[in-house]
């Protein structure tokens, strides 16, 4: 994970990109580190259309080519929530929310990158990918060289 640091003058020019330092274990099946690579994302959204993940949290009304509902993150009674499966996205004007499935589970369900990940690939019926013994191994030699 990283962070931004102002080091001196205007916030949107001066940055320094700092890495937080870890003292957790290594990674193991539930770990927060375990990646899953673009392809395997990009899969998952494919199959899963955003109105029926989003659907059974919000009622959405067909508008379009979008889904219209009131906000999940605000009380409101006007919708402002949209979601469009072509685009694979929801936007909430209300609170200026804006994501795909995996954010949006992240959100409301409050669950972790990798949670939301795997409960999405269930529903799929995909197969999380193995844990690569080489990565393990280069992410390692990534950390040496950054201490």
């Amino acid at each position: 994970m990283r962070r931004f640091v102002r080091i001196s003058g205007d916030a949107r020019t001066s940055r320094l990109i700092v890495p937080e330092t870890s003292t957790e274990p290594a990674a193991g099946p539930k770990d927060p580190r375990v990646r899953f690579d673009e392809r395997f994302i990009d899969e998952l959204k494919a199959r899963l259309r955003p109105s029926d993940v989003i659907g059974r949290t919000v009622k959405l009304k067909r508008q379009g080519r979008e889904y219209v509902g009131l906000s999940p993150f605000s009380k409101e009674k006007s919708p402002s929530f949209f979601v469009n499966d072509d685009k694979g996205f929801f936007h909430d004007f209300s609170s200026g929310k804006h994501g795909d499935v995996i954010s949006f589970l992240q959100e409301v369900e409050r669950l972790s990158f990798p949670e939301a990940v795997e409960r999405l690939a269930a529903e799929a019926g995909m197969q999380l990918p193995a844990e690569d013994p080489q990565a393990a191994q280069r992410e390692a030699r990534k950390q040496g060289l950054s201490d």
